[in-house]
């Protein structure tokens, strides 16, 4: 199912379905061909709408999915009704298991080695059939130009089917736009995928993830980190989707980025 693209607070949001992603996914991967995609909650939809520059930025991807039930629930205002929102660890589940069939090659590129270990060790345990064909622990900092055309080298190298980002928004999101199209390959800002792939993160009960309280679960596991994420940009996100339902307040949409290119000081890794 794809009903198109929807304007939430200046973000092109995709009202799609699992179904219509994971077959866009594996096209691509067949074709060799960059897919860039995002997984979007309150957060990175509300950080977009103060700043010009990411939300730009994520306009250009080829998907900017609903993650969030709030995110799902704003496509309402363009009466837009999905089954269900596109939450980035479940499309990472169902597309492993999707995979499995056909020798799905994939690539893990942030979190720590810790995590990495414990992501391999769990797809070679639970799908069987997938190949984990490299990964790498994040830099926890921007690199030069240099230092990022041998990151990029390295990914092509193996050859990857899919390469899953997680990084943590909006880093992933930037990573993803700086590098994805260098990369012959879907490109999937996860995120919180990897912590749950590697056991370091619990989910609650799909009942309070479908009526929209994972949050809640989530601050209570990483309330220092996650406690201005969720009431800022909760609110935020609140506040500014009201206006825009009732036409109070505009969201158009900005001019396409420049792409970066080697001259650029830094980047993130």
């Amino acid at each position: 199912m794809n009903l198109g693209r929807q304007n939430v607070l200046g973000v092109l949001i995709d009202a799609v379905d699992y179904e219509f992603v994971i077959d866009k996914i594996l096209e691509s991967a067949r074709a060799r061909k960059p897919l860039k995609v995002s997984f979007l909650a309150t957060h990175g939809v509300a950080l977009a709408s103060e700043s010009a520059h990411y939300l730009a930025r994520l306009n250009t991807f080829d998907l900017n999915l609903p993650d969030g039930q709030p995110v799902r629930w704003g496509l309402l205002m363009h009466g837009v009704l999905l089954k269900d929102r596109v939450c980035g660890p479940d499309l990472v589940e169902k597309l492993l298991q999707a995979g499995r069939k056909v020798g799905l090659r994939v690539y893990f590129y942030g979190s720590t080695n810790q995590a990495q270990e414990l992501i391999r060790n769990k797809i070679e345990k639970d799908y069987s059939g997938i190949r984990f064909v490299g990964g790498k622990a994040s830099r926890f900092r921007s690199v030069g130009p240099e230092e990022r055309r041998a990151i990029i080298e390295e990914i092509r190298a193996t050859e990857p089917d899919v390469v899953f980002v997680g990084l943590g928004c909006p880093l992933q999101e930037n990573w993803v736009f700086e590098n994805g199209d260098e990369i012959p390959a879907p490109c999937l800002a996860v995120g919180a995928a990897f912590s749950f792939l590697s056991g370091t993160l619990s989910r609650p009960h799909p009942f309070f993830r479908n009526i929209g309280l994972e949050w809640l679960h989530r601050l209570i596991q990483e309330p220092r980190r996650l406690f201005h994420r969720y009431f800022y940009f909760g609110g935020r996100f609140l506040v500014l989707a009201i206006l825009q339902a009732f036409r109070i307040r505009k969201f158009p949409l900005p001019r396409p980025p420049s792409r970066p290119d080697d001259a650029s000081p830094t980047w993130v890794a």
